[in-house]
């Protein structure tokens, strides 16, 4: 796949991230149960989004083609893209809301269970991981083309 395809794959789950850390900062303010799950959640979409972040800069270089390891990660952006869109359907779908017809309000109700919570929480830590390896591998792979290249 070409740099450019990857990038625009890695721009398409950030915006995904932030669609989904709006909508979770929309629970929180309308939500008193389980406000810790939200917060939680949120915290991890936001890490998530600021190494998808520098991944994205880093397959905008012009030699970005020589990173093998984050055209690799390629596949794990798809997933990744397939997990958070699987969440927002889930925490969207209560946003569409019920009116309460006792006083004409939306009454919302946070649509996950502490362990759907915990499991999404542990899914995108290990996006973050292999996203944060990859920039690593990367770095050492410019540190060594940069040292040899000098010599």
């Amino acid at each position: 796949m070409e740099p450019l395809s990857g990038a625009g794959s890695v721009i398409a789950v950030i915006q995904l991230a932030s669609c989904i850390a709006k909508i979770l900062g929309d629970y929180i303010n309308d939500v008193k149960i389980a406000k810790r799950d939200i917060l939680d959640l949120q915290q991890e979409i936001d890490g998530l989004a600021g190494v998808l972040r520098k991944l994205n800069t880093l397959l905008d270089r012009s030699n970005s083609e020589k990173f093998n390891s984050s055209n690799a990660l390629l596949d794990d952006v798809k997933e990744c893209s397939s997990t958070l869109e699987i969440l927002k359907t889930k925490i969207n779908s209560e946003m569409a809301g019920i009116t309460m017809k006792r006083w004409g309000l939306r009454a919302l109700k946070w649509p996950l269970k502490r362990t759907e919570v915990d499991e999404t929480i542990k899914r995108i830590e290990r996006y973050k991981s292999l996203f944060t390896l990859a920039l690593q591998l990367d770095q050492t792979y410019v540190w060594e083309y940069e040292l040899f290249a000098g010599a």
